[in-house]
């Protein structure tokens, strides 16, 4: 990275591959990862088995939906942490009496999801959550690194991300134990 933009960082890419390494190098352009929440919007039923993974069920505790060619309206549904109760989707659906989301013209822009894990023999039953957002910002960073992996792992199983992308940002040397 360098400051000033793209001519500047053309200029010391120029630089550094003639001084460093002796070839020609081309800038490429990194384009940001974004999350397909839109996949969210009828339910969390997972393409896979998720018990595979210690995973018991996944909900959504909070969605944000914004309006198709409106800008400025959004509106955001908060729901409950306890498993049994609906879950934003279902609440929104029900704020906006249409049966299946893709009835009503909102995209799904961003979202906290709860999962929660299976529980261990004689042990009590553990969640985690994280926050995505469809720009691709999402705070899987800051969970522990085994609930990264699993966190990824129901991204792709409810096809939010592709599993490309979810092999590019596992961390190193991560795996669920």
């Amino acid at each position: 990275m360098v400051k000033g933009g793209a001519k500047n960082h053309t200029a010391m890419l120029e630089l550094f591959g003639k001084h460093v390494v002796q070839q020609d190098l081309a800038p490429e352009r990194i384009e940001p990862q974004r999350y397909n929440l839109n996949a969210l919007r009828d339910g969390l039923q997972p393409y896979e088995d998720w018990s595979a993974y210690g995973v018991e069920m996944v909900r959504l505790r909070r969605a944000r939906l914004t309006a198709v060619g409106i800008a400025g309206v959004s509106f955001t549904v908060e729901a409950s942490s306890d498993k049994a109760q609906d879950d934003a989707i279902r609440i929104a659906r029900g704020a906006l009496k249409v049966e299946h989301m893709f009835e009503a013209e909102y995209h799904l822009d961003a979202a906290t999801v709860i999962v929660y894990t299976q529980v261990a023999d004689g042990g009590r039953a553990v969640h985690f959550s994280f926050n995505i957002r469809a720009s691709g910002v999402s705070t899987i960073k800051n969970l522990s690194l085994r609930n990264q992996v699993l966190a990824r792992k129901v991204l792709q199983a409810l096809m939010v991300i592709d599993a490309e992308d979810e092999a590019a940002l596992v961390p190193m040397g991560a795996a669920i134990a």
